[in-house]
């Protein structure tokens, strides 16, 4: 699977470009700033990998408890923070007050990560996301406003589509993985063609 050969990729050839001269400390600190983010980017893919087949073979297990869903969403968000600067993109969020949501932490982060990621990747340098959560009726609902209209509507389509136009092996288990999160959590998320080139995705978690 290509998703796991590129970074592994990435971190031979710069640690073998490193050790073929003296380099300075600067330089090695470099190499291994950037080896940490291939063996992040590693990390999630297999964490969903392992994730998406105890699914797939109904052992799957939710660990539920009360999260508060503002520090929840703020430490989804730090961990794509490199992401955001990376793309010189702006996250913009406003929380309410004490949404609390009863949730397993490591597979909502999921979730959220692998959605946010697909959002970053399609999303113009220079360019913003605008990151909402509040309550309706006995929901939480998050909301986010981006302007990666073409490319990631289009995958998300494809996604309603029961995956069936989808060519990359890793997206099509990433998008089942993301149903069997929200499904299993009782909630629902839904993606709306916006005026301005912009898409609108709508997560609701029961509280």
């Amino acid at each position: 699977m290509h998703e796991l050969r590129n970074p592994l990729t990435i971190m031979k050839g710069e640690i073998e470009f490193a050790l073929k001269k003296d380099n300075s400390l600067k330089n090695y600190k470099n190499v291994l700033i950037s080896n940490l983010e291939e063996v992040n980017r590693i990390s999630l893919i297999t964490e969903n990998m392992s994730l998406f087949l105890k699914y797939k073979n109904g052992d799957a297990i939710l660990c539920k408890k009360p999260l508060n869903l503002e520090i929840f969403i703020k430490n989804v968000t730090d961990s794509i923070k490199i992401l955001l600067v990376q793309n010189k993109i702006i996250l913009k969020t406003f929380f309410e007050n004490n949404v609390l949501i009863n949730a397993d932490e490591m597979q909502l982060k999921l979730f959220f990560i692998n959605f946010l990621k697909n959002i970053i990747k399609y999303t113009s340098e220079k360019n913003y996301i605008s990151l909402k959560c509040r309550k309706r009726n006995n929901n939480a609902i998050i909301q986010i406003i981006t302007k990666s209209y073409n490319i990631f509507h289009e995958h998300m389509n494809s996604y309603n589509k029961s995956n069936k136009n989808i060519n990359n092996e890793y997206h099509s288990l990433i998008l089942q993985l993301n149903k069997y999160i929200i499904d299993a959590h009782s909630g629902s998320f839904t993606i709306e063609k916006k005026s301005n080139q912009k898409t609108l995705l709508t997560v609701s978690i029961p509280l």
